[in-house]
């Protein structure tokens, strides 16, 4: 059966994290900028 995503699971899950945190952040807090952070697992995200 073809994929019809390209991306993996865990590919799309970390999209759709990065994706709401930046722009819940935007919303609700806009004076308040993001620093960078990266993923340690699916569950897990790392301030850098």
């Amino acid at each position: 059966m073809k994929r019809l995503n390209p991306k993996s699971h865990d590919s799309l899950f970390k999209w759709l994290i990065t994706s709401f945190t930046d722009e819940f952040f935007a919303h609700y807090f806009p004076a308040r900028k993001l620093g960078t952070y990266r993923f340690i697992d699916k569950e897990f995200i790392s301030v850098c």
